[in-house]
């Protein structure tokens, strides 16, 4: 019996020095696996970008949106002095102005759409420059500014040809703001 019993002592001590090898290199490989494996939430820090496009916004406010140049008799002007101021109360964006408009109507007679003059300040003659004919559009140097209490200013004036024929005339300005 006692032969029988060393080869199992000497088994066991092989099985045991076999199960404590494997539970260290279990161990040391499950602690590897841990520092080498990246660290998520408390630990290392990590970034992520993150990306938007905030879109310009522009609006326009016209005051008066209605300019009355009076009577004119042939061959006088108007000083380019009547003045619209333009707010973008409702934008985000400083904004670039653009005018054009349509001639000088009333029934079957009409006068050109440059007559019109348009300019950034206040004149006391008639000066500025020429409104150009719809659809065609000119950036103007007036930029509009955004906010509640902001407008810019620009200002009308009008000059009647010679031998233009008496008449209630109309003329639309479109004004616009670009951003």
């Amino acid at each position: 019996m006692n032969c029988m019993a060393r080869p199992n002592s000497r088994s066991a001590q092989i099985r045991a020095s076999a199960i404590s090898l494997f539970i260290s290199l279990s161990a040391t490989l499950l602690l590897m696996f841990m520092l080498l494996r990246p660290a998520y939430g408390a630990g290392a820090p990590s970034n992520a970008i993150g990306i938007v496009n905030v879109m310009s916004a522009c609006f326009i406010s016209l005051n008066p949106n209605t300019i009355n140049f009076g009577q004119i008799e042939p061959s006088s002007n108007v000083p380019t002095n009547q003045l619209v101021q333009d707010a973008d109360a409702g934008g985000n964006v400083q904004s670039n102005m653009l005018i054009t408009a349509t001639n000088w109507i009333s029934g079957p007679n009409s006068f050109y759409v440059a007559n019109t003059l348009w300019d950034s300040t206040n004149d006391l003659s008639y000066l500025g420059n020429s409104l150009p004919l719809y659809p065609f559009q000119t950036f103007t140097p007036i930029l509009v500014p955004f906010g509640p209490s902001t407008s810019a200013n620009v200002y009308f004036g009008l000059a009647i040809p010679a031998s233009q024929a008496v008449g209630i005339y109309t003329q639309n300005i479109v004004m616009e703001n670009s951003c």
